[in-house]
């Protein structure tokens, strides 16, 4: 049996897509996620993506974009700053899609359901969503 090191002796661009195509070939089917990687190489997905912005980037680099598994980010989504949502803006959603649903007090789903914006901005911003309906208007 030969020896084989747990972890590589190089972390070039070079040996990273290396060892991208090599954990490819153990797993010739199916998506390679950061999960499969992890199981079968000796460099962490976490090292890969910083070193090439990403799964998908990495998986590109190495001539794998096709086992690439996640949600496609279009260009256009990637050009749109981040909406940051505030306090106001906030109880604002919360009254309008009350109104909406022509009730007093909503559900995390009725939200989810209704808003422009998830339930976890509104968490963000008042830490639970007890807070949230309970904030002073």
């Amino acid at each position: 049996m030969e020896f084989e090191l747990n972890r590589l002796s190089d972390y070039s661009n070079e040996a990273l897509i290396a060892e991208l195509k090599r954990v490819a070939a153990l797993v010739p089917s199916g998506p390679i996620t950061r999960l499969v990687f992890d199981k079968h190489s000796r460099a962490s997905a976490s090292t890969v993506m910083k070193r090439f912005g990403g799964w998908r980037q990495a998986l590109e680099a190495a001539g794998l974009g096709a086992r690439y598994s996640g949600q496609h980010v279009s260009d256009r989504m990637r050009s749109q700053p981040g909406r940051c949502i505030t306090r106001e803006q906030a109880i604002e959603e919360l009254r309008r899609v009350a109104e909406k649903l022509e009730r007093k007090e909503i559900t995390v789903e009725d939200f989810n359901a209704h808003a422009s914006f998830s339930v976890a901005t509104v968490r963000s911003i008042f830490n639970t969503w007890s807070k949230a309906l309970s904030a002073p208007v």
